[in-house]
């Protein structure tokens, strides 16, 4: 029996990083179970691409797949297919399980560097994240390519444990990021640094460590290399001079006066003739004297406009590096975020003409893809996008997220820790990458933005620490 004359003390638990985690779970679930509830599927004529190399594959008809696709994301979709059937709700579910993932991968990195108490709280963010819930109703392969890179960070900031482990699942993940969205390898150099530069490793351990990395980015990515090698295409594809081409057009940046093959001139001269070109640049891409060039011929065309007009073009790239942060200056040349014009379809229901189902973004809707066809009028979440939209119209910047992983960095190149810079330099070359193609579209960083939460955790972690080092002090 108990004594009452002694006082009971209840010793609170701390966090564990399971608890933690937990935590996440379920909140990242119940938000998650909210959207693929309550918004529809949205396709954009890239969505259309992805859904119809996936029901060949599911078919066993050849993927016919072009020279600017990579199989990654077509696998995803084909996975969603081949267990649910062909609708909008199965992408969805596993677009969010990707998510999901994302958010507990998150929580599990950021426990490395801050108490599990605050690699909750990184976790919490990330499943409420507005753009990474919006972006798993959208069929594109942002949320993928963030999972596989999330996956390899998770990897590269454990290494200190596992290190040959870690290495395979770092070359592992950011090829599988590659194949679904090229300009992921760019991230490798930078996390196989972090992985290098680890603290008592041997010359001969470091070599091994690299060897690692490079066997594992290999295996997961050599079959495709080779593959599109048998084609005469060099590397994941040829994206890079088609897309940088399109965005010079799009801002009219290009030289409209380029020679171009006689058999393209005709379309050519109707492009040039546009004052607009970027409005009709698609229908010249689909253009059969046009699509039958390779696509060096765009990129020739890219790199000599951008040589006719190089402080112009420089000038673009400062832009675009705020646009890459959703940021679009009040004064700047573009007022168009894509991230804001999605979301907001996605809230307010545009109606479908000539019988495009209200889900499909596009300029085309192929019967093939009909079964994707979603109305997912009504509902809480969508009342909710709205009210944001109509309130908060020019977005959610993410410059103070990147100035609080910029600290981060900051602290890991004092406190020489690779894995923390090399994470940082990562999502710098995928900011860097798109700014230099003098993209508008914010929604390619998405990748670096969610990558930007568990890098946060160092700061929170010192300035913590801090606080409790001086409470300590003063209660002495």
């Amino acid at each position: 029996m108990t004594d009452p004359a002694i006082p009971i003390v209840v010793v609170k638990a701390p966090w564990s990083l399971t608890r933690a985690m937990m935590v996440v779970l379920v909140i990242g679930v119940l938000a998650r179970v909210l959207f693929v509830g309550g918004m529809p599927l949205l396709l954009t004529n890239d969505s259309l691409d992805y859904a119809s190399i996936a029901m060949r594959m599911i078919s066993g008809e050849p993927a016919g797949f072009s020279s600017i696709r990579t199989p990654g994301y077509p696998l995803i979709v084909a996975l969603a297919f081949f267990t649910f059937g062909v609708n909008g709700v199965g992408v969805l579910v596993v677009q969010h399980l990707l998510g999901l993932g994302i958010a507990l991968l998150g929580t599990f990195a950021a426990a490395r560097f801050a108490r599990p108490f605050w690699a909750m709280i990184i976790g919490l963010l990330l499943s409420l994240d507005g753009h990474l819930l919006g972006f798993s109703n959208i069929m594109l392969s942002e949320v993928a390519a963030s999972f596989f890179f999330m996956l390899a960070i998770a990897a590269a900031v454990h290494a200190e444990r596992r290190v040959w482990l870690c290495a395979f699942g770092v070359g592992a993940s950011v090829a599988a990021a590659a194949l679904v969205r090229p300009v992921m390898q760019v991230t490798l150099p930078f996390l196989v640094l972090g992985l290098v530069l680890l603290p008592r490793l041997t010359v001969a351990r470091r070599a091994g460590v690299l060897g690692a990395v490079l066997v594992s980015f290999g295996a997961v990515a050599g079959p495709w290399l080779a593959y599109n090698a048998r084609r005469g295409i060099s590397g994941f594809g040829e994206g890079f001079g088609w897309a940088l081409w399109v965005s010079l057009v799009q801002q009219d940046l290009y030289v409209r006066d380029y020679p171009v093959p006689a058999e393209a001139a005709e379309a050519t001269k109707k492009l040039t003739a546009e004052k607009d070109s970027g409005r009709v640049v698609w229908e010249y891409l689909a253009d059969p004297s046009v699509a039958k060039q390779p696509k060096s011929f765009l990129r020739d065309w890219a790199f000599a406009s951008i040589k006719d007009d190089k402080s112009k073009y420089a000038a673009r790239v400062g832009y675009s590096l705020l646009w890459q942060l959703n940021y679009f200056p009040a004064k700047g040349p573009i007022r168009w975020e894509q991230t804001r014009v999605m979301l907001k379809w996605m809230a307010t229901g545009i109606s479908g003409e000539s019988g495009r189902p209200t889900n499909f973004m596009t300029t085309i809707w192929p019967e093939r893809t009909l079964p994707l066809a979603m109305s997912g009028r009504g509902g809480a979440v969508r009342s909710a996008y709205t009210w944001w939209i109509e309130h908060h119209p020019g977005g959610v910047p993410q410059i103070p997220l990147f100035v609080l992983a910029f600290a981060g960095g900051v602290l890991a190149i004092r406190t020489r820790n690779g894995q923390m810079a090399g994470i940082l330099l990562a999502t710098g070359a995928i900011v860097g990458v798109h700014a230099v193609m003098v993209f508008h579209q914010s929604r390619y960083s998405i990748p670096a933005w969610i990558a930007w939460y568990p890098l946060s955790a160092y700061p929170i972690a010192s300035i913590a620490g801090w606080w409790r080092a001086r409470r300590a002090k003063a209660a002495a």
